[in-house]
C-alpha cells in the first residue's frame, strides 16, 4: 500500500465518521439515507425482472456512478484541506 493509498483510506475513514455523526443530529438527511436503504432493496427487486441486457445496463450505470461519486468526494476533501491551508497561510498561522 503506497502513500495515496493510506491518506485516502483515512479520508474514507474520517469522511464517513463524519457523515455518522452528522446523521445523528440531521433527520432529514438519516431519513433520506434509511430510505434509500430501504428502496434499493425494491430497486433491486424491480431490476431482477428486467431482461439482462436492460439490467446489465442500469447495473453498469450504478457502478459508474458511484466510482464517480466516491472520487468527487475524495477530491472535493483534498481540495478542502488545500484551501484550508491557503487560509491558514494568509492569516500567518502557518
Amino acid at each position: 500500500m503506497d502513500l495515496d493509498d493510506i491518506i485516502n483510506d483515512m479520508i474514507y475513514d474520517l469522511t464517513d465518521k463524519a457523515f455518522s455523526k452528522l446523521r445523528e443530529t440531521d433527520t432529514e438527511l438519516d431519513y433520506a439515507v434509511t430510505r434509500t436503504v430501504e428502496l434499493s432493496e425494491q430497486v433491486r427487486d424491480i431490476l431482477d425482472k428486467l431482461p439482462e441486457d436492460e439490467r446489465s445496463v442500469i447495473d453498469e450505470y450504478q457502478k459508474l456512478k458511484e466510482v464517480s461519486d466516491g472520487k468527487q468526494m475524495l477530491e472535493s476533501y483534498k481540495q478542502g484541506a488545500r484551501d484550508c491551508t491557503v487560509i491558514l497561510k494568509k492569516l500567518g498561522v502557518i
